[in-house]
């Protein structure tokens, strides 16, 4: 899952109402948030600094999934949040070239191609919520029609 890839092709994966979700055909940008096995308290925390963006999201045509092994690795709920939980043999991270200890920030466009990518460091630093909101805002602005569409930029290594 690094800059460039495209998100697999999932077709069986569910969010945590059991409802079948699509994520390479959804028509949005999206964030993608894979969270550390067990309640991570760091986790949590970016989770919720992600989710108080969901209004501005919204505005770029962004949508917000969080992704963990069961309901209480992606707290919080709330509306216009995607949570995709059940993962317990982590085959939707290993699809996704993850470890099972990996915690991971992605931000896609609408055809499923990542454009920033982080994973968290030792001290459990993620990219800046603000940060991730620019990159919604970057993707959604590229007009495909003229032919000179932005490539991915990069890792977020260079703003911690």
């Amino acid at each position: 899952m690094e800059v460039g890839d495209q998100l697999p092709w999932l077709h069986d994966v569910t969010d945590d109402h059991g409802r079948p979700l699509d994520w390479r055909d959804t028509r949005r940008n999206r964030i993608v948030f894979f969270t550390h096995p067990g309640a991570c308290a760091g986790c949590s925390s970016h989770a919720r600094d992600l989710v108080a963006l969901r209004a501005h999201l919204s505005r770029w045509d962004g949508d917000l999934w969080l992704v963990g092994d069961t309901a209480d690795d992606v707290m919080p709920e709330a509306d216009d949040v995607i949570r995709v939980t059940g993962d317990t043999d982590h085959l939707l991270r290993q699809r996704c070239g993850l470890s099972a200890d990996d915690a991971r920030v992605a931000v896609a466009d609408r055809w499923g191609q990542i454009w920033q990518t982080a994973v968290a460091d030792d001290r459990h630093t993620l990219v800046a919520p603000a940060d991730v909101l620019e990159t919604i805002k970057f993707i959604a602005i590229q007009c495909p029609e003229c032919e000179t569409l932005d490539q991915p930029a990069g890792d977020w290594s260079s703003v911690r």
